[in-house]
């Protein structure tokens, strides 16, 4: 473990508790709290360290709010004792410490979340995993043996295209995606809600800790209780840390079915199904996707959608959809820009519908979902036009709309 940063000591202080006990007599700064101290801090050219060696009544003069008091703001910093206790409790095993500002500090995580993102993240192992391209793959404790034997089987498919596979650490469905992963020499990250100091001398993560092959983190303090509503709260770190998500197993209510409606809601990360539990059921009903059972003989980029680079060689894959259409057209043409194909004659146009349309193909197999916006982000096309192709293809009876509230199709 690594000596901590003043930035990190203040940012410790004012968001971190150091106790078991549930209630404290001063709270820290939640997410929310935090992201809304820090912008201000922020604006006014101040930073956390500067709240610990300055007078903080004089720097914070113009700051006003009626839950983040200054007094409260003050008993925050007055910890030092109780957190220099707890630092050298944490580092006797191992446990580090990183704050948004780290260089570590998951960057999926923090793009997608913003200032709404874990102020500070606790963990042991590797933190250096925390930014390769991972997979997440969730579900719940109880589940068929079927379920549990397939999810293992899918650990092996992530780390074997060499993704890192991230889940919750829970019995069940989340333990046997990690556990698949590990086996075949993968890599894992498990994001915690509870009990990272007892889950670092579990016996089943010493060897993959030792090797740099796992890491495993969590929002809240080292010796935090199991709880229902960080536990919820968990799920979001999960998915947002993910270039894809595979819901392996749901019902329709607990922990597993509120995180996937959240996540499809907040359109975290591109979502697929496995087994056909009731709540998997509902969920293709909500317009996830289904994971075939030939993505075992392929590569498993197809779940990423296109919205993030993975760890596999893309070198070969065009940055542009347009280009390749102009080169395709005639290779001596000057490269034009959107507003020159709204200005295309007819015939122009059905060549390049024709080509969008291979394209399209190419990057979703049959029966596959895909989103307006991820074509947008995927052949850097602008918005409109893909809708006035779609639109086409729709009526041509090439794609079809799949019911749920957020606008998808499928290709037919």
């Amino acid at each position: 473990m690594y000596n901590i940063t003043p930035s990190t000591q203040a940012i410790l202080l004012l968001t971190s508790s150091f106790s078991e006990k549930k209630s404290e007599d001063i709270m820290p700064l939640n997410p929310v709290e935090w992201g809304r101290f820090a912008l201000w801090l922020h604006e006014h050219d101040l930073k956390p360290e500067d709240l610990v060696y300055g007078e903080v009544e004089e720097l914070l003069s113009l700051w006003v709010d009626s839950q983040i008091t200054i007094s409260r703001i003050k008993a925050l910093l007055n910890r030092g004792t109780a957190l220099a206790l707890a630092m050298e409790k944490w580092q006797r095993v191992g446990i580090w410490v990183i704050t948004r500002s780290s260089l570590d500090y998951p960057k999926q995580l923090k793009k997608k979340l913003k200032h709404l993102s874990p102020p500070v993240l606790y963990g042991i192992g590797n933190p250096k995993l925390l930014n390769k391209p991972s997979i997440a793959v969730v579900g719940s404790r109880k589940a068929s043996k079927e379920a549990l034997e397939y999810t293992h089987r899918l650990g092996h498919k992530i780390a074997n295209d060499g993704y890192t596979l991230v889940s919750g650490g829970a019995k069940g469905i989340d333990e046997a995606a990690m556990m698949g992963a590990l086996e075949v020499g993968g890599t894992v990250i498990g994001i915690l809600p509870d009990n990272l100091s007892k889950a670092s001398l579990s016996s089943q993560y010493r060897k993959a800790l030792m090797s740099n092959e796992l890491a495993l983190i969590s929002t809240n303090y080292p010796e935090s209780p199991f709880s229902a509503v960080n536990a919820l709260e968990n799920n979001k770190y999960i998915y947002t840390q993910s270039v894809a998500a595979i819901i392996a197993h749901s019902e329709i209510k607990g922990g597993t079915w509120s995180g996937a409606n959240e996540a499809l809601k907040e359109e975290y990360t591109p979502l697929w199904v496995t087994s056909m539990s009731a709540g998997n059921k509902k969920l293709i009903e909500l317009g996830v996707n289904i994971v075939s059972d030939d993505m075992f003989e392929n590569t498993i980029d197809i779940l990423c959608s296109g919205n993030v680079t993975s760890s596999v060689d893309n070198t070969n894959k065009s940055l542009s959809l347009f280009d390749d259409m102009v080169e395709k057209k005639d290779s001596t043409d000057e490269t034009k820009s959107d507003v020159d194909i709204n200005k295309s004659n007819s015939n122009d146009m059905d060549s390049f519908f024709d080509f969008f349309m291979s394209k399209l193909y190419q990057e979703y197999p049959k029966n596959s979902i895909f989103k307006p916006k991820e074509l947008e982000e995927k052949f850097s096309i602008n918005l409109s036009q893909i809708n006035t192709w779609i639109a086409k293809a729709e009526e041509n009876k090439l794609i079809q709309r799949v019911e749920g509230r957020i606008k998808k199709y499928k290709i037919l």
